[in-house]
């Protein structure tokens, strides 16, 4: 508890405790025990409520109407104005107050212009809200003005509702007036529990002001009680509000009460004409209900002045009685009198008996109005239930939409990544073709070679089995070239310069071959990367295997021809070829 009294203590701000209620409804006995408990009272109590009925004025507006305040009148220049003024009264009538009670029932219905003005005067409001049964309010204003009840209702059910609206989320505690009247000390401690705030004077030490000040509240609030509202569409909404605040007095209060409360707050506003027209003949009404009782009393009056001569007029014909001619004079003027005022009574009467047709058939109308006015409630809350299950779907059909559009993003996302995959495989496949192109222009090149190559061994061939002819009929008919002997000369030796050629040509073919399947196998790698590509990548790959397999043919052809030419069982090429590929290979 010291920690919380230091952290209260040295808050820079002061506090007002707003009291808010409507007229009639305890705001003066919630008032009085607030200061009791420590709180300042203004030094002029009457200069909050002049300035809110010059303010109410100014919007054209009273502190009976129970019509809205115009939100226009906030932002014009007369608000700046009253503004100023209202700074001013905080300042003469509070000083430099840290903790101060500030009560009028008009603050409800202007609650928007105090919480600007106490925001720029460096005051923190606490609101203490109280209210009263609102029949016994209706009631009350009934016996103080004369109004209608529904004229008492509208205006109780205006500053509830105005009240409730222009203080929320803010610090505020509720407290019902038969609760304070029968447990003072509850509603103290349960203030200051809702508002964390710490009283500067102990309940106990305030009691006996408090119960001695409570003690006549009591006897005045318990004088009439009313407890049925009567039935119509006014009376419902002031009942339902009535029942939410005794609930949050009871249980505290619940956010959930807040769309309720703005329905009706909102439907008040939208049949304020409807309910004017309503007023006015419920005035006329209570106006012709009032004019009749008083010419009631008037005949009753009469009546008895009327009685009162007749009573005279026969005592004095019994004091009279020794002259019958005056007697029977007096008592003919009495019977006159008489007369004229049974007469005078029967036309009161039947001005009464029309006047209370006129009443029932009004009463009949604005039952038929309230009926309507039901019908309208009941258009206007299905209304508000499709307007609901249509924001329902609404924000569904806004969800999958984005959902929607975060796939369709996604996919273009993917579509353009695709794209950009696709020119790099097009540009990879555009590479491939010049890369097999030239591959294709060196296999023809190879092919040319080659066939130039096989010309040669051939020429090679022939002259080879010229001169081997020749030696070998030398050797046989064992002559020599100039006539002489001489040693036979090697076949090898006479064929080293063809056969140097010769393995030459063979290692060159051999390492053309090599190189060309280097790159035919680097072409199968790159067809192979390619084989989930489109379908333009897979025919530009199968031409590029069937290029391949064309290379690969050559080259087959080629090795086929040069082991058909090492095969060959024709002695007089093989035998020589054999020689020297065994002596190439190091045989003896």
């Amino acid at each position: 508890m010291a920690k919380k009294k230091k952290s209260v203590t040295s808050s820079p701000s002061r506090t007002a405790l707003v009291v808010l209620g409507a007229h009639c409804s305890g705001t003066s006995a919630l008032a009085g025990v607030l200061t009791r408990m420590g709180a300042d009272l203004p030094q002029e109590p009457m200069h909050a409520a002049a300035l809110n009925d010059a303010l109410l004025a100014s919007a054209g507006s009273s502190w009976d109407d129970w019509h809205e305040i115009d939100e226009d009148w906030y932002n014009s220049p007369l608000e700046q104005e009253y503004a100023l003024q209202a700074q001013k009264m905080l300042t003469q009538d509070f000083g430099t107050s840290r903790l101060f009670v500030l009560r009028d029932s008009r603050i409800c219905r202007l609650l928007p212009f105090w919480n600007a003005v106490m925001a720029q005067s460096g005051i923190e409001p606490h609101f203490v809200w109280t209210h009263r049964n609102p029949v016994k309010v209706a009631a009350a204003l009934t016996r103080r003005n004369g109004w209608p009840e529904s004229h008492g209702l509208l205006l109780w059910l205006r500053h509830v509702l105005d009240a409730e609206a222009g203080s929320r989320g803010c610090k505020r505690s509720f407290v019902s007036c038969d609760g304070l009247l029968a447990n003072w000390p509850k509603a103290v401690e349960r203030i200051g529990s809702d508002l964390e705030l710490f009283w500067p004077i102990r309940p106990g030490t305030a009691a006996p002001g408090i119960e001695e000040f409570l003690s006549e509240t009591r006897r005045n609030f318990h004088a009439a009680d009313m407890e049925e509202l009567s039935q119509g569409i006014v009376s419902g909404w002031v009942g339902e509000t009535h029942g939410i605040l005794e609930r949050w007095v009871c249980e505290g209060e619940t956010q959930s009460d807040y769309k309720r409360l703005d329905i009706i707050r909102a439907t008040l506003r939208e049949m304020d004409a409807l309910l004017s027209l309503l007023m006015q003949e419920t005035q006329r009404e209570s106006d012709r209900v009032q004019r009749l009782t008083s010419e009631v009393e008037q005949s009753q009056v009469k009546i008895a002045e009327l009685d009162a001569a007749a009573r005279t007029a026969q005592q004095e014909a019994a004091s009279h009685a020794f002259n019958h001619a005056t007697e029977q004079k007096i008592r003919a003027n009495a019977q006159a009198q008489v007369n004229e005022l049974n007469e005078a009574l029967e036309t009161v009467r039947e001005e009464a008996n029309s006047l209370r047709a006129d009443n029932a058939a009004e009463r009949q109308a604005r039952a038929a109005a309230e009926a309507q006015y039901r019908a309208l409630e009941d258009s206007h809350y299905a209304l508000e239930d499709r307007h609901d299950a249509l924001k329902k779907t609404l924000e569904q059909t806004d969800f999958e939409r984005d959902q929607l559009r975060s796939q369709l993003e996604q996919s273009r996302a993917e579509a353009e990544e695709v794209h950009s995959q696709t020119i790099a495989d097009e540009r990879k496949i555009s590479e491939l073709e010049c890369h097999l192109q030239n591959l294709e222009a060196e296999h023809r090149a190879l092919r040319r070679k080659s066939e130039r190559d096989a010309r040669q061994v051939v020429a090679m061939k022939q002259m080879l089995f010229a001169r081997l002819d020749g030696e070998m009929e030398r050797l046989l008919s064992g002559e020599t070239s100039d006539g002489q002997d001489q040693e036979p000369q090697s076949p090898v030796s006479e064929g080293a310069a063809k056969r140097d050629r010769i393995a030459l040509a063979e290692e060159t073919a051999q390492k053309r071959t090599a190189e060309l399947d280097v790159a035919v196998n680097m072409a199968r790698e790159e067809a192979q990367t390619l084989q989930a590509s489109t379908v333009s990548e897979r025919q530009a790959r199968e031409a590029a295997e069937a290029r391949i397999v064309e290379l690969d043919a050559a080259c087959n052809a080629a090795r086929e021809e040069v082991e058909r030419l090492l095969n060959s069982k024709s002695w007089r090429v093989t035998a020589p070829l054999r020689y020297i590929v065994t002596k190439m290979r190091g045989g003896g």
